[in-house]
């Protein structure tokens, strides 16, 4: 009987253990099931549905750890279970950068990073190459690279890394600029000199990025040259991307013709290698055409590589409205709103679809819907616009955001046009004192905002304060682009629009072929800016009773015309148009 008794015991203890492990197998059979669901539905741009999965997921995982803890003494090694969380939580975290959500994704970055630290400082104590005592002066060295993935310094590179694009998206410059000197240290701390070369190039990628949205041009540039001067045999994959980057950052900087000219060398490159990465290099030199007023060329570009992501993701991917978005500003400078604005609300639909009606991608082709109803003039229609962007990314991004910034200045512009001179100015006070805190002084946004408040005192007659802001936006402009940047030209017609107020048409005209001088060394000849240039100081020659001057400018602006098929002149906005993506 004693022996029964001791066979059931056995028995049931055995039925126990299999039951509890046939529990734990299909735990994680729930929790991969969901995890892989999530990166598909990631993969296809359905992020509202993929966060859904991952929540899911996230509670189940949270469940096993409690679990865990009961079942496992503190001695036993938890690497691996904090490799499934790190796998998992750095799915979610990307998944956060997405939508928006960058507060919760920083908290999960850090959370892995710390795991990471854990880890290798439990492997390393285990082995007796790291003191207790010692703890935070543990290397991360080559004695720790073997399973798990996330228990070694590359791991924790990876960690920081995206904090600092977390911190940049967020326009939290000061925390991105520490961070980046940390893990500057960190690289040199704890990879030896031969092993530096490509994490160090990917911090000066993450440099230029950097400098470059808190518009040091300069700066930006000293960085990606950096990256391209110490390539060598085993990192020359990355080249392609460093160019990239500097191409587009020449494109801000109105040197067309290197960014063309590396635009061409990447686009030879990306044809062999991705076509995601190909589409997203149309998208830059269809932008670099439409800046150069070359508009049919940037709609055979654009129309390339839209083609390639709707074959690829489908033509709801989010990366399609991005596209769209920004196709769409070719349209409305070609004067085809309706065209424009059927790109615009695709793309609002797409984004809807994919993020969640309330989500900040949404206000982006709303503001930029916005603008085109400005342009036409529609301006109820337009405000109505602007209210719904604003408070979609108030709520989303928080009051202190650029893009609110952005949203805030175009709708101050709007608000000059329909004769509301306060609130107007009240609006553009308000982005450049948020722009101020954020950016360089020299920065595009900040000299927007400077260039647009002038606008504001010069249609109160306040010509004085004018004149100081536009001077004040030309000396920014001058040292973060350079003196030939076709904003330059642009800004120098506000400014002689300014002096013809003031009744000085000797400086009106100066200023006036100051500026078309730097239109036309920018643009091709037949380029609207240029043409409303002349038409501008072919009005002030008639005023002035220089009409044989009037009239020969005239003929020459009505040859351009006929020649470039153009029929009306509409200058083109100051800076950015329209919030790009």
């Amino acid at each position: 009987m004693a022996i029964l008794n001791k066979f059931i015991k056995v028995f049931v203890l055995v039925l126990s253990i299999l039951f509890s492990f046939s529990l734990q197998l299909r735990a994680d059979d729930l929790f991969w099931d969901l995890y892989d669901r999530s990166q598909k539905l990631s993969q296809e741009g359905k992020y509202a549905e993929a966060l859904e999965a991952a929540d899911e997921a996230l509670k189940v995982k949270k469940q096993q750890i409690e679990k865990n803890k009961k079942e496992k003494s503190p001695e036993e090694d938890a690497s691996e279970e904090d490799n499934d969380l790190n796998i998992f939580q750095q799915h979610l975290a990307n998944l956060y950068v997405q939508v928006g959500r960058y507060p919760e994704a920083e908290k999960l970055y850090l959370a892995i990073d710390q795991r990471v630290l854990q880890c290798v400082i439990r492997r390393l104590s285990a082995t007796g190459l790291c003191g207790h005592e010692n703890k935070t002066k543990c290397s991360l060295g080559d004695q720790d690279y073997q399973s798990p993935p996330f228990c070694n310094r590359s791991a924790r590179l990876e960690a920081l890394f995206n904090l600092a694009n977390v911190y940049d998206l967020s326009g939290r410059y000061e925390e991105e600029e520490s961070l980046l000197g940390k893990t500057q240290d960190f690289i040199s701390s704890e990879y030896e000199s031969k092993d530096r070369t490509q994490h160090l190039l990917a911090l000066y990628q993450h440099w230029g990025a950097f400098y470059y949205s808190k518009g040091d041009f300069k700066q930006s540039e000293r960085y990606y040259k950096k990256a391209l001067a110490e390539l060598d045999s085993k990192t020359s994959g990355m080249q392609t991307r460093i160019e990239h980057n500097l191409a587009l950052l020449y494109k801000d900087e109105g040197k067309y013709k290197e960014a063309e000219a590396l635009l061409g060398k990447v686009l030879r490159q990306y044809r062999f290698q991705d076509d995601l990465n190909l589409a997203v290099a149309y998208g830059v030199l269809g932008s670099l055409y439409d800046a150069k007023g070359q508009y049919q060329k940037s709609i055979g570009i654009y129309e390339k590589g839209l083609r390639i992501l709707e074959e690829n993701l489908g033509e709801d991917h989010p990366y399609v409205a991005r596209r769209l978005n920004n196709f769409a500003e070719v349209y409305r400078d070609l004067g085809e709103w309706n065209q424009a604005e059927s790109m615009y609300l695709r793309a609002q639909q797409i984004f809807s679809n994919s993020f969640g009606p309330q989500n900040f991608n949404v206000a982006i082709p709303l503001n930029n819907l916005a603008e085109l109803k400005r342009q036409k003039g529609q301006f109820s229609e337009a405000l109505s616009l602007y209210e719904q962007s604003l408070k979609i990314l108030k709520k989303n991004l928080g009051e202190g955001h650029l893009l609110v910034a952005e949203s805030l200045d175009n709708r101050a512009q709007l608000e000059r046009e329909m004769g509301q001179l306060e609130k107007a100015k009240e609006d553009a006070q308000k982005s450049l004192e948020m722009r101020g805190k954020i950016l360089e002084d020299s920065h595009p946004q900040v000299v927007q905002s400077l260039w647009h408040l002038g606008d504001i005192y010069r249609d109160q007659k306040k010509y004085a304060v004018a004149i100081t802001l536009y001077h004040d936006a030309y000396q920014r402009l001058k040292y973060s682009v350079g003196p030939k940047h076709p904003d330059m030209g642009r800004l120098g017609l506000t400014m002689a629009g300014l002096a013809e107020m003031q009744n000085e048409p000797q400086e009106a005209e100066k200023l006036y072929h100051q500026s078309i001088k730097t239109l036309e060394k920018a643009f091709p000849e037949g380029h609207r800016d240029i043409l409303v240039a002349m038409n501008q100081l072919a009005m002030l020659y008639q005023s002035t009773g220089k009409s044989k001057k009037a009239e020969d400018l005239l003929r020459k602006i009505e040859k351009l015309k006929e020649k470039w098929e153009i029929k009306e002149l509409a200058v083109s906005p100051p800076l950015p148009k329209g919030v790009g993506i």
